[in-house]
């Protein structure tokens, strides 16, 4: 019967060698070359699609509603949504940003949130105000016949009572 036997190579593994004059293993240097570019490539490209797009579209066939009425309308919200603001420590006052965009009348036809005010809830109730709204005819519109404008959403909660403003800029 023929017998097996093994030999033992010299074979030095890459990740084992420390080189002379270094203080750590060339498996440490391969690692930080090799993986740690693969991580912040990770981490750079899943923050890049992570961005969520929200915006709000008014109602078909609702009534718009002039500056001083979404002022009016969002106060009365803000009276049922301090005390779970302040219950939840959420700051007692911040501000919403939208980017809308205006037919030739003056109508809003969609506001994009660009700024959110720090809660989804508050969010949600400002994006419907701000999709309903009416303001001044743009001067020139777009082929589709639409212009853009920005508007600003803010609101102060305190113990007694609630404020809103809506600015368009």
């Amino acid at each position: 019967m023929r017998g097996t036997a093994s030999i033992r190579t010299a074979t030095r593994w890459w990740w084992c060698s420390v080189r002379p004059g270094r203080a750590r293993a060339s498996w440490q240097t391969t690692l930080a070359r090799t993986v740690a570019p693969a991580i912040a490539a990770a981490i750079v490209l899943g923050g890049c699609t992570k961005r969520r797009i929200v915006y709000f579209e008014p109602a078909v066939g609702g009534a718009r509603m002039s500056l001083e009425e979404a002022r009016t309308q969002l106060g009365v919200a803000l009276r049922a949504e301090c005390p779970r603001l302040q219950q939840e420590n959420k700051p007692p006052s911040g501000e919403a940003r939208f980017a809308l965009a205006v037919d030739s009348a003056g109508a809003v036809q969609r506001a994009t949130l660009t700024q959110s005010a720090g809660d989804i809830r508050l969010d949600a109730e400002l994006g419907t105000v701000a999709a309903s709204l009416r303001v001044a005819a743009p001067a020139s519109v777009d082929k589709h016949g639409q212009a853009e404008s920005r508007l600003r959403m803010g609101y102060a909660c305190s113990a007694t009572d609630a404020t809103a403003t809506v600015e368009v800029m």
